[in-house]
C-alpha cells in the first residue's frame, strides 16, 4: 500500500484532511510565485501564445481542511493561476492571447488520487481545461521519464514547471531533478526537503548514508556537515554546506533555500526552488516577500543571506522573516554590501545590471527592485557610477537597466 502523501489521508466522500499553517504557506508561495512568473514570462507584447507544462508529482487529494474552511491544495492552485494569468494579460491587449497549458497530477496513494479525480470533476476552472489535465496514479520517480517525453514532444522550448513537495527528503532524488534539466532546460523546479529530519537524525553510520542516498551526500560532506555540528550555531553552517551540495548536486545555477514558518517541532521544511534563470530566481524572491512573515531564513541581510560568515559574532545568525521592516535592513545592508562587492572590478570590465544579478542573486532575499533601489541610492549619493551603454551617466530619473553598467567612481578606488 503506498503511503499517504505527506501524512495526509484522503478517502472518497470523506471530509479533507486538515492543513497545518505551514503547509498552508506552502501554497500561497506557490500561488505568489506562479503569478509572477507568468506576469514577468507573458510581457512580452509580441507574444499571443504561452506554452506551458505544469507538474506536480506529490498532488496529494486536491482539497484540504483549513481553519474549519475548504482549501484547495496544488493541483488547483495551478489550474487558478493559469486561468488568472491568461484574464490578466488579456485584459492588457486589444489582441488575442492564450496560455496553452498542460497538466500532470500524479500520487502514488490511489485514495488520494480518486478524491483528486472527484475535486477536479466538480471544479469549475478544472472541467473548462479538463481535456489538458492528465492524473496519474504513480510514485513520482516512476511517473517522471513519461512525463518528461510527453513534454518534450509536445512543445519544442519545454517550459514547465514542476512542484515536488515530498514529505522528507528521500522521494525526490537527485537524479530525477537532474533528469529534468537534461529533458527539459527550461524548466523550473520547486523541491521541498524535510531539513529538520536530516538535521536531527544525522551520523556518520552507514544506515544513515544508505537513508540520504537519494540526495547523494558523499562521506566526506557529511563528515564535514557533522564537525559544523558541534560548534555554536551549527544547525546554521550545516544547512548551508548541504544547500551547497544539493545545489551542485542537481547542477542547478540558482537554488534559492528558505524554510517554510511552522509552528510544529521537527518541522524544518526547505523549499527549494531550482532554477538556471536570473529572473526567474529573483521572482521566487519576490512571492517570498509577497507573503510575509510565512517563510523565513537565518543569516544577515544583504548579499551573505544564504551564508554564515566564520567570523560572525557568536557564529550564530539570526532570523529574517520578510516582513516589512525587515525592508529597511535590507536595503541599508545592500548599501554596504554592494561597493565592498563592486571593488573586484576594474573600470574597464564593470559589470551591467544584468551580469551583476546574475552573479549575486543565489547569495541574497532581496527582489530585482529592491536591488534598484539601492543602486539608485549609490548613484544618487556619488558612491557608484551607473553608465549607459554608450559611457553617458545615467539620469536620475532613468530606469536603471540591464545593459546599464555599474562601477565604483575612479577616486573612491584609489583612496577609500
Amino acid at each position: 500500500m503506498a503511503k499517504p502523501t505527506g501524512g495526509f489521508r484522503w478517502r472518497p466522500g470523506s471530509e479533507p484532511p486538515r492543513l497545518e499553517s505551514h503547509s498552508d504557506a506552502k501554497l500561497r508561495l506557490l500561488r505568489a510565485y506562479l503569478d509572477r512568473y507568468f506576469d514577468v514570462v507573458c510581457a512580452l507584447p509580441q507574444m499571443d501564445v504561452l506554452r506551458i507544462a505544469l507538474v506536480d508529482t506529490f498532488a496529494g487529494g486536491g482539497m484540504f481542511r483549513y481553519r474549519g474552511a475548504p482549501r484547495p491544495g496544488s493541483p488547483l492552485v495551478m489550474i487558478d493561476a493559469v486561468k488568472d494569468a491568461e484574464a490578466r494579460v488579456r485584459a492588457e491587449r486589444r489582441k488575442s492571447f492564450d496560455i496553452d497549458a498542460r497538466f500532470f497530477f500524479v500520487d502514488e496513494d490511489a485514495d488520494a488520487i480518486k478524491h483528486l479525480r472527484q475535486v477536479l470533476r466538480e471544479d469549475e476552472n478544472a472541467q473548462a481545461v479538463a481535456h489538458a489535465i492528465s492524473v496519474r496514479n504513480a510514485a513520482s520517480s516512476d511517473a517522471l521519464p513519461s512525463i518528461l517525453k510527453e513534454i518534450a514532444n509536445w512543445s519544442r522550448a519545454g517550459r514547465s514547471i514542476f512542484f515536488l513537495d515530498q514529505c522528507g527528503y528521500s522521494d525526490v532524488p537527485n537524479r530525477d531533478v537532474r533528469s529534468i534539466y537534461q529533458s527539459l532546460p527550461k524548466s523550473e523546479i520547486i523541491v521541498t526537503y524535510n531539513f529538520g529530519a536530516i538535521y536531527q537524525f544525522m551520523n556518520d553510520s552507514a544506515e544513515f548514508l544508505t537513508a540520504t542516498a537519494p540526495i547523494e551526500l558523499p562521506p566526506d560532506r557529511l563528515r564535514e556537515i557533522l564537525k559544523e555540528r558541534k560548534v555554536q550555531g551549527g544547525r546554521y553552517f550545516a544547512g548551508r554546506l548541504l544547500g551547497q551540495h544539493l545545489k551542485a548536486s542537481v547542477g542547478s545555477q540558482f537554488a534559492s533555500r528558505f524554510f517554510l514558518r511552522s509552528e510544529i517541532a521537527n518541522r524544518d521544511m526547505w523549499f527549494v526552488h531550482y532554477s538556471k534563470i536570473t529572473k526567474s530566481r529573483l521572482v521566487m524572491n519576490e512571492a517570498h516577500w509577497a507573503i510575509k512573515n510565512a517563510s523565513i531564513t537565518q543569516g544577515e541581510p544583504g548579499l551573505d543571506m544564504l551564508g554564515f560568515r566564520p567570523n560572525w559574532e557568536d557564529q550564530i545568525g539570526f532570523d529574517f522573516e520578510f516582513q516589512e521592516t525587515d525592508e529597511g535592513q535590507i536595503h541599508t545592508a545592500l548599501m554596504c554590501d554592494l561597493p565592498h562587492w563592486l571593488e573586484q572590478f576594474d573600470e574597464n570590465v564593470a559589470p551591467t545590471k544584468g551580469e551583476l544579478l546574475a552573479r549575486t542573486a543565489d547569495k541574497t532575499a532581496a527582489t530585482e527592485q529592491q536591488i534598484d533601489n539601492a543602486f539608485g541610492s549609490l548613484h544618487n549619493e556619488g558612491v557608484v557610477e551607473i553608465l549607459t551603454p554608450s559611457g553617458v551617466r545615467k539620469r536620475p530619473d532613468a530606469l536603471l537597466r540591464p545593459s546599464h553598467r555599474i562601477l565604483l567612481p575612479r577616486q573612491r578606488r584609489l583612496f577609500f
